[in-house]
């Protein structure tokens, strides 16, 4: 997944809706038209600095204003080199998401994003606290990754997170037909299929969530 904007859609069996997946260091743009066109959006909470993404509370402003209806998660960057920690890292994003009213939280392990160490050890128990600070705060949590990201970062044989739903990103079709299990997991719950459009006034990459009847909600 890249720094830009990314909208999704949102399969959920004999329905669907649209999410809108915002990961950009500018501005939301048209928050009219995304509440018009969308069901979900996923926001960024936190970035590689380990610092609140400055637009967060102004984008959830800007979408509940035209639609307060909406689902909204979020997704964090770590830094696991930081002076914070990982439980300080978790412990400020999910100060920040309860008192937005956000419930759920993807954890991005990839490159480009989060900032990693060199050694897989540290990166998996960075991560590993980092999700246990969310949960034990009453965040559901997620990770947005890939088969190379993950098993460079993590290790090929790590699979600490297995039970935790995946985001990956894959090929154009929006069917996971391309997705080779990694990391335990033997389906995704997510995946980005494309990139570089324009929607909304903002780039845009489409994924498509694929969830269980009881998730509709």
């Amino acid at each position: 997944m890249n720094k830009f904007l990314l909208v999704g859609l949102l399969l959920v069996m004999q329905t669907y809706g649209y999410v809108f997946f915002l990961d950009t260091n500018e501005r939301l743009h048209s928050p009219s038209c995304i509440a018009r066109n969308f069901t979900r959006v996923c926001l960024r909470a936190y970035t590689k600095k380990a610092k609140i993404d400055p637009n967060l509370e102004f984008s959830i402003n800007k979408i509940r204003a035209e639609n307060a209806s909406l689902t909204v998660t979020a997704h964090m960057e770590v830094s696991v080199n930081s002076e914070k920690c990982a439980e300080t890292q978790a412990k400020e994003v999910a100060g920040l998401l309860i008192l937005e009213d956000i419930k759920k939280v993807w954890i991005m392990v990839e490159f480009g994003t989060s900032k990693w160490d060199r050694h897989v050890e540290k990166n998996r128990l960075f991560t590993a606290k980092v999700v246990a600070t969310l949960e034990h705060a009453g965040l559901a949590v997620g990770i947005m990754s890939n088969k190379h990201c993950w098993e460079s970062i993590m290790g090929k044989d790590y699979q600490g997170l297995k039970d935790l739903p995946l985001w990956y990103s894959g090929n154009n079709d929006p069917e996971p037909k391309d997705y080779v299990a990694f990391g335990g997991w033997d389906k995704p719950a997510v995946k980005q299929y494309s990139e570089g459009k324009v929607f909304c006034g903002n780039w845009v990459n489409f994924d498509v969530e694929y969830l269980d009847k009881t998730e509709e909600d």
